[in-house]
């Protein structure tokens, strides 16, 4: 068989040459795979993040939808709780066993929502004052005697008590066993001025 000047027939050639070609073609195999492995990962976990955060505002939405009564406030047992199913405020302020959340308002800068806590995390009361918040943030809340009894209807009981220093208001307070809803209203007015949720 005739060989050429290295001493290699053509048949030997021919299989040097289909062994470079597929060690070539090995090399490409092995670089794209070691490229297709990062770019592969990076999508999985792009969409498994974008789901988690998709599924965590569904959660968010459905809570906040939930929410759809006075009385479901009541129940809601943590200041987490709380955060998750109230509107996002300004500024969240630790003052002892209470925090005080801001809701900017015009003219009223002072909180709009107090959170009585006990043991750093549950909830004993809540009031709202309405002088510091806004229907367009919370909506489900009550603004006057009218709204108050077309939401709980007239099974409540009423006092009187001081407030302002030096006038005195109208409460009126719905009760659901241990708990209770209160409206405190402003002097001789048929506005609410707090309202307050006792969950004990």
């Amino acid at each position: 068989m005739k060989r050429n000047s290295t001493g290699d027939t053509k048949i030997d050639k021919k299989r040097k040459d289909i062994t470079n070609k597929t060690n070539k073609r090995t090399i490409i195999q092995t670089v794209g795979i070691l490229l297709f492995v990062p770019i592969l990962m990076f999508l999985i976990f792009s969409y498994v993040e974008w789901k988690y955060s998709v599924n965590t505002k569904a959660v968010e939405m459905k809570q906040q939808v939930e929410f759809n009564s006075l009385e479901d406030l009541l129940y809601v047992s943590t200041f987490d709780e709380l955060i998750a199913v109230l509107p996002k405020p300004s500024k969240v302020e630790k003052i002892n066993g209470q925090r005080a959340l801001h809701y900017p308002v015009h003219k009223n800068p002072g909180p709009g929502v107090l959170v009585n806590v006990k043991n750093e995390a549950t909830i004993s009361s809540i009031d709202f004052i309405l002088q510091n918040v806004t229907t367009k943030q919370f909506p489900m809340l009550p603004t006057n005697f009218v709204e108050m009894e077309s939401l709980l209807g007239k099974n409540y009981d009423s006092t009187e008590v001081s407030c302002f220093d030096v006038a005195s208001c109208d409460r009126y307070i719905y009760k659901y066993n241990n708990k209770a809803i209160s409206f405190t209203f402003e002097p001789n007015s048929n506005n609410i001025h707090v309202i307050q949720f006792s969950m004990e």
